[in-house]
């Protein structure tokens, strides 16, 4: 059978660790060290350092005297020569260090040292203690907050090292204050948001399960209660162990405003913003709300209260979401706007805020929090059964949350011979086989009702553009001759699914019954802590060969997202009766050279990532398919 499919990739990305000073060849990472010790002042302390390629490790080994004239311990520094500029981490939180080993003194008689370009000295550096506050085995993550300026170890007045991380130029450590040789095997040094603790440490959060182990035991039930979520790559004897949402976290429930249909009716259309709780929005007010997950229902609400829908009844195509900051609004002249998706992004306005943003709101936002977030990974027919649960430390940030905004393309599908089965009337274009457990019109039918124009290349009077490229590595849709790509072939889909739209032949009456359905949301939240949270990024890739939802000023962003997953021959054993679809793709792909990172829900910058060393971390990936699902 023909079935128009959308398919894309909805790619959660974290910030990954920048790694600064290393010793295993990885690009940028190669200085030269020297030392500095108490001789320069009288004493007697020594060190060295030496780089052991064969173990990629820098050692720094010495020994702390006692300095005569004072009768207290003197020093030994280590720290990179010249002043070069290391990456730009602006956006990180901690310097992390990681080790090989050590011996000799104790953990809390060393210190990180870190000069800034135009404002520290040889003498005159940022210091941070370390200790068990910060470290663990051989693993030591510092606040950048905790790094004050010191003069020969003394503290002196400066500005905070955490404005200047795009003009660090000097990285080391010291010593003072214990007596005793010592060894250090120094693996790297790194700027990261990471500000988890290895497990097993003192003053740790209690141990977790390994991920698809947890049991589901959340702070409260699910919203939708009876329903067990998992996922795909869960570890070995883990399957079918249900996931949980975070047990730090709150939450909030909320609904959209109503949807009307008669049967075979589309609505596809920006719906009215929805205020979110009062106590919600004065509680985050000049912060930022951290959220953790969510959930979605499709429910009827009679007196008696809610009341779930089947899948089969009201079939959800696609939907966008979003949660607007007090910056940030949907003006409007946008309540209403019909058939927006990809390219045609929700038309949100930035507000000009009266004052700056109070110091809460202005951290969370340094630290990746911003004034929109969407909430679109499998965001479809298939979002009610899809677990939306973030790893624990992975949030997505929204400063001053107040609004929030839907905007649904729902296909009504309740039978209307009132019995509350399968079925109903189709038109002659549908592919549904007889008897098929699911509603033909989902996948879109192009009916008698639509006009195409082949030689003004034309559907309903709007140019048809399918977007198929010719670049066979990217997609193959068009050198298969995928019947998406060409307006004589397009049996089906978005197109032909538009606001409004009626799913049966010219001839067919449209019955009369009005269904109300309403989406019902749970978000779960907590204050965003730019020490323990790490903020995502949401990416999507089209099999179409484009980026299908990705940061604003993209040169591959597309609108047309489909294809038709065609008929096996007549014959074909059901085991052989497959389609393949090919899209190679980069992460490069999916970004913009730049963007705004407060008022685009996707900025996701190539410039940015560039200057972190072109890495990332992929915390999630998913297919979107509208496919008939079965509750």
């Amino acid at each position: 059978m023909q079935h128009p499919v959308s398919m894309l990739f909805s790619m959660l990305l974290a910030w990954s660790d920048v790694p600064l000073a290393a010793f295993d060849g990885t690009a940028g990472t190669a200085r030269q060290w020297i030392t500095v010790n108490d001789p320069v002042m009288g004493g007697g302390s020594d060190s060295s350092f030496s780089v052991v390629r064969e173990e990629r490790i820098g050692r720094w080994a010495g020994e702390v005297k006692i300095v005569r004239s004072l009768g207290a311990p003197g020093f030994c520094t280590a720290r990179t020569a010249g002043d070069a500029l290391f990456r730009n981490v602006t956006g990180s939180t901690h310097l992390g260090l990681s080790l090989k080993g050590g011996s000799g003194l104790p953990a809390a008689d060393f210190s990180l040292q870190v000069g800034v370009k135009g404002v520290t000295t040889m003498q005159t550096l940022y210091q941070a203690q370390l200790g068990g506050e910060y470290c663990c085995a051989d693993d030591c993550r510092v606040p950048w907050s905790a790094f004050r300026p010191s003069f020969r170890g003394r503290p002196i007045k400066g500005p905070p090292l955490a404005d200047n991380l795009g003009a660090l130029s000097q990285l080391g450590l010291g010593t003072a204050g214990t007596a005793g040789r010592f060894s250090l095997d120094i693996s790297s040094l790194y700027a990261t948001r990471d500000a988890s603790r290895p497990r097993g440490c003192a003053r740790d959060e209690p141990a977790r399960a390994p991920p698809g182990a947890e049991a589901a035991e959340e702070a409260s039930p699910h919203m939708n209660a009876g329903l067990a979520y998992h996922v795909a790559n869960a570890l070995p004897g883990h399957e079918l162990s249900p996931r949980g949402f975070a047990r730090t976290s709150e939450h909030f429930t909320l609904y959209s405003p109503p949807i009307r249909s008669r049967y075979a009716g589309v609505v596809w259309r920006v719906l009215p913003p929805v205020p979110l709780p009062v106590e919600v929005v004065q509680r985050y007010n000049g912060s930022a709300m951290a959220v953790t997950g969510f959930e979605v229902d499709v429910v009827r609400r009679p007196a008696g209260g809610d009341v779930s829908v089947p899948n089969y009844q009201s079939y959800n195509h696609h939907y966008t979401a979003h949660l607007l900051g007090a910056g940030m609004r949907l003006p409007a002249s946008a309540v209403g706007t019909p058939n927006l998706a990809h390219r045609n992004r929700l038309p949100l306005e930035r507000v000009p805020l009266s004052a700056a943003l109070p110091a809460a709101a202005a951290a969370a936002a340094a630290a990746g929090a911003a004034h929109v977030q969407a909430f679109n990974e499998h965001n479809g027919n298939e979002a009610r059964q899809s677990f939306h649960g973030l790893p624990a430390g992975y949030v997505q940030p929204v400063l001053s949350p107040v609004n929030f905004v839907f905007n649904p393309m729902q296909i009504n599908t309740l039978n209307p011979d009132g019995s509350g089965k399968r079925g109903g009337p189709l038109p002659r274009s549908s592919s549904a086989p007889p008897n098929a457990e699911y509603n033909g019109i989902l996948e879109c039918p192009c009916t008698t009702r639509v006009v195409k124009d082949l030689t003004k290349g034309t559907l309903d009077g709007r140019p048809f553009r399918p977007g198929c490229t010719s670049d066979e590595a990217k997609s193959d849709l068009l050198a298969r001759g995928n019947p998406t790509c060409n307006l004589s072939s397009y049996a089906g889909g978005m197109e032909c699914c538009r606001d409004g739209a009626v799913l049966l032949d010219a001839d067919q009456e449209q019955p009369t019954h009005v269904d109300e359905v309403f989406f019902k949301w749970r978000f779960y939240h907590e204050p965003f802590q730019p020490s323990r949270h790490t903020p995502l990024i949401h990416l999507e890739w089209a099999v179409n060969g484009c980026d299908s939802g990705g940061p604003r000023g993209n040169p591959r962003d597309c609108a047309h997202i489909e294809y038709d997953v065609v008929k096996a021959p007549a014959g074909t054993p059901a085991d052989k009766a497959t389609h393949t679809v090919t899209s190679h793709f980069q992460l490069r792909d999916m970004l913009a050279e730049d963007c705004d990172s407060l008022g685009d829900e996707y900025c996701a910058s190539a410039r940015v990532a560039e200057a972190r060393g072109g890495k990332v971390r992929l915390i999630m990936a998913g297919g979107h398919c509208p496919s008939p699902a079965w509750p």
